[in-house]
């Protein structure tokens, strides 16, 4: 999605102030990407939908290829919601735990905004007013302003439908999470007391993190049945973001002296395994009965969680362990991972408006209609809308933020073994 990748690499200092660089997580974030795509193109194909669709009532549990790329959607969403979570609590935490004030929030802000909001509206106009040739979503004209300020979530037939782009809903949680989250940081200093040491810090920000993180899935138990709507609202999917919050109070943990655990250090020291076992969990989540489209409560709880878990392995050694190492992160933190990572919000916004007009295609006979035709087409045409969004609106318009202002300095020469400047 679109957490902004803060570098930083685990073999940093203690204490040491600044950015810091992991180099493969531009390759997860555009396997998360990729995963959301599959997902959609698959749908629109009728081979992979109608074994679904011929169950009517069947309660028989079945495993097609349908059932796998089914969960592919939801999978590549955990993946961007644990990354969120790392990417952006990580700054906080490591701040915290070093003893560093945590910056600017009008920084803060205006970063996340500027890298999420105008990107996205230049995509939903060009959906609303040329594919969609203007017609009126639900509610009529008066409702535009619901796709336009994230808030389609919050109005009933909306939240993936009702005429905005089918992929803003997470775009709507993804932006509550960044409003919350200063203020969660907040609460998490609270119960973190300086006068603890580091690692009694550390901890106990870990246990607060968890603590919420199984208030809102024993929360999210509820909502499903009670209120399912409610399950695309922030609160339902916070122990997504939790995980990786974790993550980076572990990973500050680590650089402010506090001994990383067992079992992050094993998987950072064998990220292959890691991955194997973060694949080997969604598997199982396949193998939950799959009937058309609607699971039970307790399956789309397993299903959940272990999305959530699989994304968590995906992550960890990304962050923990020698980044230099392993030929998984060399494969994701090489040239094509690493710009398809940087494309990879563009591919989330526009690979379903292009899907739109490849179907038009299809159904006038322009294009064959098998899967292989269509995700190759939709992915050619996808990735040169994104590299245009990447380098003509998003990259001009985060150099401004990132420009640093302008410093009155003194008078008075720097000696000649000043440097001539820096990031402090």
């Amino acid at each position: 999605m679109t957490a902004q990748q803060t570098a930083t690499p685990t073999t940093a200092a203690p204490n040491a102030p600044g950015k810091v660089w992991f180099p493969a997580l531009d390759g997860l974030r555009a396997t998360a990407a990729l995963l959301v795509m599959v997902f959609h193109v698959s749908g629109s194909v009728a081979y992979f939908v109608e074994p679904l669709k011929r169950l009517p009532g069947d309660t028989r549990g079945i495993w097609t290829a349908a059932g796998v790329l089914a969960r592919f959607g939801n999978w590549g969403v955990a993946i961007f919601f644990v990354l969120s979570g790392f990417l952006l609590y990580r700054p906080f935490a490591d701040a915290w735990l070093a003893g560093r004030p945590t910056g600017s929030l009008r920084s803060y802000f205006s970063r996340r905004l500027l890298r999420i909001v105008p990107a996205y509206w230049v995509a939903l106009t060009v959906y609303l007013f040329v594919i969609r040739h203007g017609a009126a979503p639900l509610g009529g004209r008066g409702s535009y302003w619901l796709f336009y300020l994230f808030a389609q979530n919050y109005k009933t037939g909306y939240v993936d439908r009702g005429g905005g782009l089918a992929v803003a809903w997470t775009l709507c949680i993804e932006m509550s999470f960044y409003i919350v989250l200063p203020l969660l940081a907040l609460a998490l200093r609270s119960v973190s007391p300086t006068r603890w040491t580091v690692s009694r810090r550390a901890w106990a920000q870990v246990g607060a993190i968890a603590g919420v993180s199984l208030a809102t899935v024993w929360l999210r138990w509820w909502v499903i049945q009670a209120h399912p709507l409610q399950t695309f609202w922030l609160p339902a999917h916070f122990a997504w973001f939790g995980l990786g919050m974790i993550a980076a109070v572990l990973h500050a943990g680590g650089r402010a002296g506090v001994r990383v655990p067992a079992l992050a250090r094993l998987l950072g020291t064998y990220p292959e395994l890691s991955w194997l076992f973060g694949i080997q969990v969604f598997w199982l989540t396949t193998l939950i009965t799959v009937r058309p489209w609607v699971q039970t409560r307790e399956e789309l709880m397993l299903i959940f969680v272990g999305n959530g878990i699989s994304a968590a392995l995906l992550l960890a050694p990304l962050v923990f362990g020698d980044q230099a190492r392993g030929p998984l992160r060399r494969a994701l933190s090489g040239v094509p991972m690493k710009w398809l990572g940087e494309v990879s919000y563009g591919i989330y916004l526009w690979h379903t408006i292009v899907l739109v007009e490849v179907v038009y295609w299809v159904d006038h006979r322009t294009v064959p209609s098998s899967f292989l035709p269509r995700i190759g087409l939709v992915l050619v045409i996808t990735l040169v809308i994104s590299a245009a969004s990447l380098y003509l609106l998003e990259r001009p318009i985060m150099t401004l933020v990132q420009k640093p202002r302008a410093v009155r300095r003194p008078p008075a020469a720097a000696p000649p073994s000043a440097p001539a400047g820096g990031n402090g």
